[in-house]
């Protein structure tokens, strides 16, 4: 089976949630023996003697995560006059294709071909906005599309697949910058992409529940599928087993945005100066000015640390004497599951998706009260309930690699 995956997020020279899932899908994907391909909206330009895959790289080497809306609209305007690429190349076994393994995604080793359709997902938004349904895409040869997230494409007759992760800019849209406006083109994309979807997966039995609240859905095209962890992708070396010189600390993984209620932990640290040292990892999101000035003011209690590797978060991760994340509000929780994967005591939000995916293996606590967030911390580095190996060993049987891979395959089997 020839499978098309959007590079919306799979694309991005930093990780996001949906970048790690689209990089385990393709991992999935490819290992169940399917020939990947990746929908790209880069904008090549059309260069004498420079072919359109080194165009490629060059492009996307020199994006930044967050493109300016400007920059997006001209690109959008250029492309409709051709002065971009908008062709199918081949990727597969060349050094631009070991290069971006190395720097982007593992999962770039299972790509076997782009097709480059210039701002086509910045299409696709404006037009579900505008209520003009999806962007219209062709692939050819390829014998099904598989989206990450709610894009509003039109794939014609291709069977298509869509993730829906969360529907947090609609059921909390105070936590979101620009909140009209994402919530109005997300709420239009989404509408879209499940209605045209063939099947829809959701990453927890919660969005499942959200989604069909909110929408006018078909339940029978939806299946719930967990998404592993992606440190299983990646080669671990052994250095990552050896303790660092940073002494006993707790650790906050995760983008400084409101929903990650970082505030309540910085509180917490000042309120109890008994609580070990806080490492903040993580890289600057949205209305978070104020988190921001307190992470710089707070002196020895608290080392801010704004963008780190996958290597470098699985190193603080494994010597941690705790990982706490009280979220306000999760599709999945990505950050906590890679915590117990690597058998990390966890203090997590009293949530109804952490309860739903993560059982009682971590401590619970209330994400708007300081005392129960102190007192947590303070449960799950004393806690004796369950050693590291008992909490590894719930993770990785139930977020497992080889699960995931075969319910994805059980769904290209079902196309």
């Amino acid at each position: 089976m020839h499978v098309i995956v959007d590079g919306l997020n799979f694309e991005l020279p930093r990780g996001t949630g949906i970048k790690t899932y689209s990089n385990s899908l393709i991992h999935a994907l490819s290992n169940g023996g399917n020939t990947v391909s990746v929908l790209s909206q880069a904008c090549i330009p059309n260069v004498p003697y420079v072919d359109a895959l080194s165009g490629y790289y060059a492009t996307i080497s020199a994006q930044t995560k967050r493109r300016r809306i400007k920059d997006r609209l001209i690109g959008v305007s250029k492309s409709l006059f051709g002065a971009y690429h908008k062709s199918c190349f081949k990727i597969g076994s060349t050094d631009i294709q070991r290069e971006l393994g190395s720097a982007y995604a593992s999962a770039w080793s299972n790509v076997d071909s782009v097709y480059s359709r210039p701002g086509v997902f910045d299409k696709s938004f404006i037009m579900a906005a505008a209520k003009l349904g999806g962007k219209r895409v062709r692939a050819k040869d390829a014998d099904m599309a598989w989206l990450s997230s709610p894009v509003p494409l039109d794939f014609g007759n291709l069977p298509t697949v869509v993730t829906i992760h969360d529907l947090i800019p609609l059921t909390h849209p105070w936590l979101i910058d620009n909140w009209s406006k994402v919530a109005r083109s997300f709420g239009a994309s989404v509408e879209y992409a499940v209605k045209k979807a063939d099947k829809i997966v959701c990453v927890s039995e919660t969005t499942r529940r959200v989604l069909v609240g909110a929408f006018n859905v078909d339940e029978r095209k939806l299946c719930v599928v967990h998404q592993p962890c992606k440190f299983e992708y990646m080669d671990l070396p052994e250095v990552c087993n050896d303790k660092n010189d940073a002494g006993e600390y707790i650790l906050f993984l995760g983008a400084l945005e409101p929903k990650k209620n970082l505030s309540i932990l910085l509180d917490a640290v000042e309120r109890d100066s008994s609580l070990p040292h806080l490492i903040v990892a993580g890289p600057v999101g949205w209305k978070c000015k104020k988190e921001l000035k307190r992470l710089s003011t707070m002196g020895e209690r608290v080392t801010y640390l704004e963008h780190v590797s996958d290597m470098d978060a699985l190193r603080l991760m494994m010597n941690a004497s705790a990982f706490v994340f009280p979220s306000l509000v999760e599709g999945f929780g990505l950050p906590v599951l890679e915590a117990l994967w690597l058998g990390v005591p966890c203090v997590i939000s009293d949530i109804e998706v952490f309860r739903e995916l993560f059982e009682d293996v971590p401590v619970y606590v209330k994400p708007r009260d300081v005392n129960s967030v102190v007192e947590g911390v303070k449960e799950a580095i004393a806690s004796t309930s369950m050693d590291r190996g008992s909490i590894s060993g719930f993770a990785k049987a139930k977020f497992s690699k080889e699960k995931f891979e075969g319910e994805v395959s059980d769904i290209v089997n079902s196309m």
